[in-house]
């Protein structure tokens, strides 16, 4: 995917911001270029939800914080 290094708009910076979190890195070649290698794989990345899962009244995606629970906590 190439990514316009002039796309200043709310959007463009809202990709930018995604790529970086989920891992994709600008090679150092200052090319635009982006690949899903992540820069530092021994580092867990961020990872995108899906919009139906987040509850705007309560200020939470329910299916991410329901996974991190289960993976953190233990059983009673």
């Amino acid at each position: 995917m190439k990514l316009g290094l002039t796309d200043t708009s709310e959007k463009g910076l809202e990709t930018l911001i995604v790529e970086s979190l989920v891992g994709k890195v600008a090679q150092d070649t200052g090319s635009p270029q982006l690949h899903d290698k992540p820069a530092k794989p021994e580092i867990p990345h961020y990872v995108q939800g899906d919009s139906k899962d987040y509850d705007k009244a309560h200020a939470v995606d329910w299916a991410k914080l329901i996974t991190f629970l289960e993976t953190t906590q233990a059983r009673w």
